[in-house]
C-alpha cells in the first residue's frame, strides 16, 4: 500500500499569513475552483487581513491542517478499497 505524506511546502510556517493570491499554489486549483471549493465548505475560507480590508489570507497552519484532513481521507478511501 502506498504511503500518504502531508505535503511539505518548503517555508511554510504554521503562524504565517499566506494571501488569497498565492492560493492556487497551495491548494493546487485555479482562482475560480478554489473560490467554488471555498463556497461548498471544501476548502477553509480565508480571513481578512485588516478590518473593512479587501485582501484575505490563510494562515499556513490552515493550509497544513487541510492537506492533513485530506491525506487522512485519501488514506481511509483506499484502505477501504483494499479490504472489499
Amino acid at each position: 500500500m502506498p504511503e500518504f505524506k502531508v505535503p511539505e511546502f518548503k517555508g511554510l510556517e504554521p503562524d504565517q499569513l499566506v494571501r488569497w493570491i498565492d492560493g492556487p499554489k497551495y491548494f493546487g486549483l485555479r482562482k475560480s475552483q478554489l473560490d467554488d471549493n471555498i463556497r461548498k465548505g471544501l476548502i477553509p475560507a480565508p480571513f481578512a487581513i485588516v478590518e473593512g480590508g479587501r485582501a484575505k489570507a490563510w494562515t499556513g497552519r490552515q493550509i497544513l491542517e487541510h492537506h492533513a484532513r485530506r491525506q487522512d481521507a485519501a488514506r481511509k478511501q483506499q484502505e477501504e478499497m483494499t479490504t472489499t
